[in-house]
């Protein structure tokens, strides 16, 4: 993935600003990242889902192994990447801050991440929040159609 980076420029200047760096141990990665070395291992053998309160979803097809590398993403304004303001599970804000009922939106339809400076955006930052937040709302939309119909949500994740 790193050597596929490597053929957009945007990829190549984070790199030569300091922004992609290089780990050759996962101890090394998860101190820089701030988390217990055993979760990272988990996450890159494709076993995120376990353990309490751990997501269930993990798109590794393989395990991954040193050399890792980590982009830091900080934000930047590049281009608007979407509009309406939404809240951790994805649903969308009223200019005061509440939660519209039943209305929810990710990707494209919601708020980007690139922040103030062109810098700061990374190809892949809106498939990785379509996706994210995809994932997101659908668990938000089926947990609140469990509480509206008085049924359990299908087996999945906890929310917060």
């Amino acid at each position: 993935m790193f050597e596929l980076g490597l053929g957009f420029p945007e990829f190549k200047q984070a790199q030569a600003l300091g922004g992609v760096k290089r780990f050759d141990s996962v101890s090394a990665l998860a101190a820089w990242v701030g988390c217990p070395q055993e979760n990272l291992e988990r996450t890159l053998q494709g076993r995120a889902s376990e353990g309490e309160g751990a997501p269930a979803l993990s798109a590794l097809s393989r395990a991954l192994v040193p050399p890792l590398y980590a982009v830091q993403v900080t934000g930047a304004l590049f281009h608007t990447q979407g509009g309406l303001d939404i809240d951790a599970h994805c649903r969308v804000l009223t200019s005061a801050g509440a939660a519209l009922p039943n209305l929810w939106a990710a990707g494209g339809a919601a708020r980007g991440v690139s922040g103030q400076e062109v810098w700061g955006y990374l190809s892949g930052n809106g498939l990785l929040s379509a996706l994210a937040g995809g994932f997101i709302a659908a668990q938000s939309m089926a947990k609140a159609l469990g509480q509206a119909t008085g049924q359990a949500p299908a087996a999945g994740p906890a929310l917060p």
